[in-house]
Formats: structure tokens, sequence, C-alpha cells
């Protein structure tokens, strides 16, 4: 028994029930002079007491709860379609012997053999209640029974019920047990300030943490938030808040845990060794969606290097696998051992993956400057996950990229052009931002974000039919900050408008109108073409033609001409050279002012 579990228990109180492991049963399923022991013990305590018992009657462990429950010790759960080994026998301080839905869900996940409940009330005899397995239709359930005494309950044919249950489960283990690619049941924590702003902002956030978990290939089936400044240095959640959260896993049938903010490796295994699930944080699921939805070369490099990172940064500590090492009391150790390993191997593959990264920036740098050169423009496609992105990218350059309902379905960078009565350009669509995204993730999709940095133009494109566009658009605009591409001329897109009501429409057309932002349906096709004009007049307007004659005698300024702006012609006269050329707007045109021809006399 732990410390917690201790508190306030006498030491020869402690001393009787500590007795009772390795004892082995005679009687049946309880022998009388346990059961008085149980008894008594309840009533001077007030507590839950609980004996978990294996199949050849020997009791393997007894824990003390409160007075309305006794939490299992954490276990493996036996691998395997069949019943665990043991069965549990726990008593209620209330009296009552039926069992609640908490038993009942403690039974289905540990496949207990029965669970045993009995009702301790001073000056009464004791009731049992039993619940005992039974194959069905829907998987495995358990039936109850109200028993009226010690002898009835040691009548139960326990063993053949048991062997009975077995033999169908094994029958049946494809249909009822998990096999792999399985849909994880998925309970979702949050962590929630007191505000009233911030916490309609957890509201969206843990709606928009389902959203990933689904795509992840989960089933959420629940969620939990806990209103404090800031989670728990241990346990994420408080204390007494990750508690009710056992129950509610047992309740709910959940195998995993998700949490809204990014975990250290000591909170994960605090989690897991209370709740007894695989616990993971929303970096988690975002990696695995990378990981689904990564096709090309780079794409699959740069989820791969982002996986890395993370693992390096979650290693299991000091106690777990680590010896220690160096110098000083405490520090002695046999040497390197698995986590310095694991560290080196992992710090080894990121230098390759960074390698081999770098090679493909390289490429795409050349690509950029050839494109420049020979005076190929490019508008690069920002925005929220699930913004409508893709389905825009694919009206404008008739591609047919992956479009879905659905975060992160657009990975990698695709590159197209533009269709022909849209203008002479290229059109990128990248991935989509989201709120919380961590820098390794960015540092990690750098060569897949430089499409962004070099574009001529962004559109950022926002859901207008979602209610938390404003703060998407936040979002958005602070990852481009971060990645470098504040510079770049962007344009405002609001998408979606055809599932606005149109009334709605009309308000935020004219509000677009004051900003100079546009209003669209990527889908419908609505107000695509002022849009694409006005891409069109930026995309124009960002270059000009220009006639120089520079005289023989001032070689020095056509060579300097040469590294300001795209030489468009050459021709040679009699008063010096004849050259055109196309500028952008920092073109220095004050510099060449003396030797600008006029284009009529030209």
């Amino acid at each position: 028994m732990t410390d917690r579990q201790t508190d306030g228990i006498r030491r020869t109180v402690l001393k009787k029930l500590n007795a009772l492991k390795k004892t082995k049963l005679t009687e049946g399923i309880l022998d009388p002079d346990i059961l008085t022991l149980l008894h008594d013990t309840t009533l001077q305590l007030n507590r839950e007491i609980l004996l978990l018992i294996n199949d050849r009657g020997i009791v393997e462990d007894v824990c003390v709860g409160d007075a309305t429950s006794a939490r299992f010790p954490a276990r493996t759960t036996s691998g395997g379609p069949g019943l665990s080994r043991l069965r549990a026998i726990h008593t209620h301080p209330s009296g009552s012997p039926v069992l609640s839905e908490e038993d009942l869900s403690s039974a289905r996940q540990e496949r207990l053999q029965a669970m045993i409940a009995i009702g301790v009330k001073a000056g009464t005899s004791d009731r049992f209640g039993i619940a005992l397995p039974l194959c069905t239709a829907d998987g495995l359930s358990y039936r109850l029974s109200i028993l009226p005494d010690l002898k009835t309950l040691n009548e139960v044919p326990l063993s053949a019920c048991v062997h009975r249950v077995n033999r169908d489960l094994r029958k049946t283990m494809d249909q009822f047990y998990h096999t792999e690619g399985e849909r994880e049941r998925a309970l979702l924590l949050g962590v929630a300030p007191t505000s009233r702003t911030e916490a309609i902002a957890i509201d969206d956030s843990m709606n928009e943490l389902a959203r990933l978990a689904t795509t992840a290939g989960c089933t959420v089936v629940g969620q939990t938030v806990q209103n404090r400044l800031q989670p728990d240095a241990l346990t994420y959640l408080g204390k007494g808040k990750i508690l009710e959260t056992v129950r509610t896993v047992q309740n709910l049938n959940a195998n995993l845990i998700i949490t809204n903010d990014e975990l250290v490796s000591s909170q994960i295994a605090t989690i897991e060794t209370l709740t007894g699930v695989k616990t993971i944080d929303r970096t988690t699921v975002i990696l695995d969606i990378f990981a689904r939805h990564a096709t090309t070369r780079e794409g699959k490099l740069q989820v791969e290097l982002a996986q890395q990172r993370y693992r390096l940064s979650h290693l299991k500590g000091l106690g777990l696998v680590l010896s220690r090492t160096g110098g000083g009391i405490g520090t002695r150790g046999p040497g390197e051992k698995q986590l310095e390993t694991d560290r080196r191997h992992i710090r080894r593959q990121v230098d390759e993956l960074r390698r081999q990264l770098n090679q493909t920036v390289k490429t795409n740098t050349l690509s950029a400057k050839r494109r420049s050169k020979n005076h190929i423009r490019t508008v690069s496609l920002v925005g929220y996950t699930n913004s409508g992105k893709s389905t825009l990218f694919n009206t404008l350059t008739e591609s047919d990229v992956a479009m879905k309902d659905g975060l992160f379905v657009t990975l990698d960078a695709t590159v197209r052009k533009i269709r022909p009565q849209y203008g002479r350009y290229l059109l990128s669509d990248t991935v989509g931002f989201i709120e919380k995204l961590p820098h390794d993730l960015i540092n990690a999709f750098q060569t897949t974000l430089s499409e962004v940095q070099s574009a001529d133009l962004l559109l950022h494109v926002i859901d207008a039919a979602n209610p938390n566009a404003a703060r998407h658009i936040d979002v958005v605009q602070q990852v481009t900050r971060d990645i470098g591409a504040q510079g770049v001329d962007c344009l405002l897109v609001y998408n979606k408008v055809d599932k606005l009501l149109p009334s709605a429409a009309d308000g935020l057309r004219l509000r677009a109108k004051r900003t100079g932002a546009f209003v669209i349906s990527a889908r419908t096709g609505d107000g695509l073409p002022e849009l694409m004009a006005a891409v069109s007049d930026h995309l124009n307007g960002q270059t000009q033609i220009y006639t120089y004659l520079i005289p023989y005698a001032d070689s020095k300024v056509l060579a300097r001409l040469h590294d300001d702006a795209d030489i468009i012609n050459t021709a040679y006269t009699d008063a010096g050279t004849r050259v055109s050329v196309r500028s952008g707007r920092d073109f220095p045109a004050h510099l060449y002012l003396s030797y600008q021809e006029d284009p009529h006399e030209a």
C-alpha cells in the first residue's frame, strides 16, 4: 500500500491487512475469517478495502481507498483474448451491495473473473453483489446478482463460469478485441485560465483538439477541462482532478489520453502510472497526422526530423534507464547506459536528416533563382488549416491536389502554373498553420515554407464561416513572422462565403471592401474574377520597363545596371548601348535618370 493509502490508519490495522497478502483461501470464493476482518476494518475506518485474488485462491494485493472508492493498483493487464487470472472483492461502507457503473467499468477494463461487493453495515449481516462475466454479441459483459449471505456466495460455480467464457472469447477474439488498425478511444484533457475570454478560447481549442484526434484515427469519448493558472508540473491536471480522471477513464472505457498542451516525459510517466492508459500530447497527434499525409521524399524527411527532435526532448530520465555518470557523491556509475546511447543515436539521425534537407534547400534555391532569372513570379497560399487553400489551388490551376474536410490534409508544398485566363505566374499550396504549432515543427518544415518566403505575393486564405476566424488570422500572421516572411506583400481572402447566410455575406463584403480584402467561394467561383484581377494588377505593378542609352564611356554604369535590373533587350548604336530593362520596386531609378530615353523617341 502507498503512503496515501495508509494515512491515518493504525499500525495494528495495517499489520492485519498486510498479513492477508499471500493468504490462500480454503472455503471457495471467500473465507469467513477474512470476511470478518474486512467487515470490522471497514466499519472502523469507514473506507473501502479491496482484495485482488488470483485463480489459485491466493490474495495478491490489498488496497485501501476512501469512503466511496478503492483504486486498482497499477498493473499490466494480461494479453490475449481471455479473462485475467484475477477476481476482485471490495467492501462498501454505505452498506449497499449494489455494484456501481464504475465497478463494472473496472471489471471490463481489467477483464476480471468476477467483481464482488460486500455491503457492510453495523448490526446487520453482510450482503453481496456479484458481477460474473458473460460473452455476448457485443463482446465481454457482466451479469449482476445480489446474494443474501456468504454461503450462497461460496456456492457460485465461478471456475465453470470462467472456463465457459474463456472458451467463447477465444472463438470470437477477432471480433471483440483490439487488433492493429482499430480506432483508439481517446479522453481529452485541457487546462483553462479563469478569465471569461480565455475560457471561450479553451472551448475552441478543445474542439480543435477533438478534430485533430479524429483526423489521426481516434474516437473521442469525452473531455475534461480544469480551470487553473497553469498545468501541474507533475500531473498536468491538479492531483484531485487527475484522480477523478482515473474514474472517467474507467467509466468511458478509454484506452488513450490526449492533453491539449505539450507534456514533458515525467508528466507522461505519472499520468500513465495513475490511469493505466497510454498518454500523449497535442504535438504527438500533429506529428502523427503529418506522418500520415507526407507523400514526397522532402515531406517525409521533414516529418521524420520533427519526430526525432520531439523524441530527443522526451526521453525518459534519471531513475528509469540512466546510470548516473560524472563526479561527486551520487553520480558515480558504471558508465554510459541506455539513455546516452539513445540520445547519441537520435542526434546522429537528426544530423543525417538535416544534411539531406540542406541538399533539398540548395535544389529549391536554385529553382527559385531560375524562376527569378526567367521573370517567373510566384503567388503562395497561406492560411489556417482547413481554410480551403487546396480547393482554391485546384480551381485556379486545374489540378487535383487532395482536398477534404480535415486538418493538415495538405502537407507537401505543391507548385503549378495558373490557368492562362488568370495570368502567367506560378501558384504554390503549402501546409496549413494551427494554434500551438511547436517551433520544432516550424523549423523542421523550413524547406516547405521557403515557398512562402520567396513568393512575390501571399494570399492569406481565411475560413469566413468559422466563428474563430479572427483568432486564426492572428495565428497565421504570427507564424508568417516566425518564418521570416513578414515582408512579403499579402492579400486577405475570405473563403467559403457560400456557407454564410446572405445577410452575413453582404456584411462581410462591405467590411472587406473598406479594408482591401476579398470575399470568395473557391467551391462555386464566387468573387474569383475580382481577386485574380487584383493579383494581376499587384504583380504587374511590381515591375516597370525602362529604356536607357548608355554612352560607351560609361561602361561602369552599364555594368551596375546589369546588377540592378533584368536586361530585356540590348542594341548597339553610334551614341552608345541602348538597353531595355525590367525593374522591381526596389530599383534605384533616380541613379539612371540622365540616361533614360523617351519611349516615343525610341
